[in-house]
């Protein structure tokens, strides 16, 4: 996979410009460290993410977008995105297109910001690894755009979306599908507010796991605001049926170069084979140069949580076009 980067690179910087779609690859990556950590964290420098991004026009219409990411578990690199970006319509009425291939799910908001480069605080909430684990699939999603509003419909193959971590296990047969949506509403300049909902069916059409979701986000001049709820019915169906729910509160302000964070996350188990928990994260981080930047976050945790501190450093490769 190694190599598949430097030869796409390679080919991007060698042919003529005559052969050439209009193509932008760009890079980031992001190392951290673990103060005061423990056995489940560690004490060494730690890579977290790191990802190639390319995007290329196909048409006047079309473009596409491929992501190759690296796992740190397993040490080895994959694809993340590899999409088909189709325009039908754009103007002052309505603006409409479809994705198809494998994409990061709207669902929320906080797919928005999985790439470290763009989240701004060192962790995820906690309720992504809970339920939907940073979901990620294959399939096809169409979007629409209409004065405040937007929609978002896909459907999905489902596999790759778990019953997040802490769930109870049941023998029943794999999800094989899955759909659903999220309705954006834009009240005034700066505000967003958001719905979600998604199902998950077997083989046999029947209802496995479902999603609901709220999402509220504002930028009041240099302070942006954040929160994000989701519901999960897990193993529907089945004697161990259970619903599990978290949300999160964020809040950073923007002083130019430095910038301060806080969040309460929490989530509660309907099931018993999995503690409740919530954790307060605080923390900053200073932009040294564009494309570098230095973060630090304290985590606060309660019912069981430890207490970790994290150092990141994120940097971004800019692009070649």
């Amino acid at each position: 996979m190694k190599s598949l980067i430097l030869i796409l690179i390679l080919l991007a910087l060698a042919l003529p410009a005559s052969a050439q779609t209009a193509m932008e690859i760009s890079a980031f990556g992001d190392l951290m460290m673990p103060l005061g950590g423990d056995e489940d964290t560690g004490h060494e420098f730690q890579v977290n993410q790191a990802e190639v991004d390319l995007v290329a026009e196909i048409g006047e219409r079309s473009t596409a977008d491929m992501a190759v990411a690296y796992d740190p578990a397993s040490g080895l690199w994959g694809l993340a995105v590899l999409a088909a970006n189709y325009t039908l319509t754009e103007g002052d009425r309505l603006d409409a297109s479809l994705r198809a291939g494998q994409f990061d799910v709207p669902f929320g908001i906080d797919w928005r910001t999985y790439a470290s480069v763009d989240r701004k605080v060192v962790t995820a909430p906690l309720l992504l690894d809970a339920t939907h684990e940073g979901w990620n699939d294959l399939g096809m999603n169409a979007h629409l755009e209409k004065g405040r509003f937007t929609l978002d419909g896909f459907l999905l193959n489902g596999t790759s979306c778990g019953r997040g971590l802490g769930t109870c296990p049941v023998n029943r047969p794999e999800v094989d599908r899955a759909f659903g949506s999220r309705l954006g509403f834009f009240p005034s300049a700066g505000w967003e507010l958001g719905f979600s909902n998604a199902y998950f069916t077997d083989p046999d059409d029947g209802l496995t796991m479902s999603l609901y979701g709220g999402d509220l986000q504002a930028a009041l001049g240099a302070f942006f605001f954040k929160a994000e709820y989701v519901l999960q019915i897990s193993d529907q169906n089945t004697p161990a049926e259970a619903e599990n729910h978290g949300f999160y509160v964020q809040g950073l302000y923007d002083l130019g170069a430095p910038y301060l964070f806080v969040r309460y996350d929490t989530l509660d188990y309907d099931c018993g084979c999995a503690p409740s928990a919530t954790r307060w994260s605080l923390g900053g981080g200073y932009e040294l140069q564009p494309g570098l930047e230095v973060r630090l976050e304290h985590q606060a945790g309660e019912l069981g949580l430890p207490n970790v501190t994290w150092l990141q450093l994120v940097m971004e490769f800019g692009s070649i076009r």
